[in-house]
């Protein structure tokens, strides 16, 4: 007997506190975090800085929200963020979790963030979508599948709901990639378009095992 898959259904205001959560726990799974954040993991700062940022998603009819719930459970494992960015407003969703408090801090760091480490995922996203600027086109602002729920075809589902949508609509989907999904991306057929680095070895203690970190701009247009 076959396993039933997962259902996909929009995210509801109440699901926030899960969604908050997947994107902490996304966060600690990255090197740059460590850096981004004061008294780090700072796990209060980072969850008020992602409910913050998601409340106000919500409310924004250009973002799309979505969640994967075990048919047997009931359990949400895994959410996606899909962002329509329109010219000539400025991209407003963060591409990927990882650069979830840089894109939802806005001008001035928010408590609990380091300033100067913010600047430099600020750049390195900038960088990275200006490529995109002027582009009317859609954006994979956030997956997560929790460990138990992966490599079962789960996050390839999530990521082709994007990419019909993007199609449909006769747009491009536009990514920032971390490193670790970044053969994940390539296997779906995204394309790199760009990338911006920063050398972690200046920032963390010497002899820590730190080198350079790249995020890579990723395009797919149907």
């Amino acid at each position: 007997m076959s396993i039933p898959k997962p259902t996909i259904s929009p995210l509801v205001v109440t699901d926030l506190p899960i969604l908050a959560q997947f994107l902490f726990t996304s966060q600690l799974s990255q090197p740059t975090n460590q850096f981004l954040f004061s008294n780090w993991p700072n796990e209060a700062a980072q969850i008020a800085l992602y409910t913050t940022g998601m409340e106000k998603s919500f409310a924004d009819p250009l973002v799309e929200m979505y969640k994967a719930t075990d048919t047997t459970s009931g359990e949400i494992v895994a959410t996606l963020i899909l962002t329509r960015s329109k010219p000539p407003a400025a991209p407003v969703a963060a591409p990927i979790a990882e650069t979830a408090a840089v894109s939802n801090a806005g001008t001035t760091p928010p408590t609990g963030v380091i300033p100067a480490f913010h600047a430099v995922l600020k750049r390195m996203l900038a960088d990275v979508q200006k490529r995109m600027d002027g582009v009317d086109h859609f954006v994979l602002s956030s997956i997560f599948v929790k460990p138990l729920s992966r490599h079962e075809g789960l996050g390839s589902r999530l990521v082709q709901l994007c990419v019909d949508k993007a199609r449909i609509a006769g747009l491009p989907l536009f990514l920032a990639s971390v490193p670790s999904a970044l053969g994940f991306y390539q296997k779906l057929g995204f394309v790199e378009t760009g990338h911006a680095e920063v050398d972690l070895s200046t920032w963390g203690p010497k002899y820590g095992g730190f080198g350079v970190y790249r995020l890579s701009g990723m395009l797919k247009n149907d």
